[in-house]
């Protein structure tokens, strides 16, 4: 946001924003994930996961997951 001027929006610190994002539909779990990327190993992570068909219900997020 701060990069790109955007003044209208509001900006949330990292616990406001986890805060938040769990009282959302489309939260879905904090948890033990891997991630299949090609420069890391494929150890387990904590992450928050989201909920894909209920964000698609919302958002338009088909840039994010194809």
């Amino acid at each position: 946001v701060r990069e790109h001027n955007i003044l209208d929006v509001e900006v949330l610190s990292l616990p406001q924003f986890r805060k938040q994002l769990r009282t959302k539909e489309y939260f879905s779990d904090y948890k033990t994930v891997r991630f299949n990327t090609a420069n890391s190993a494929d150890k387990p992570v904590k992450a928050y996961t989201l909920d894909i068909a209920k964000l698609r219900e919302i958002l338009d997020i088909s840039a994010l997951v194809e």
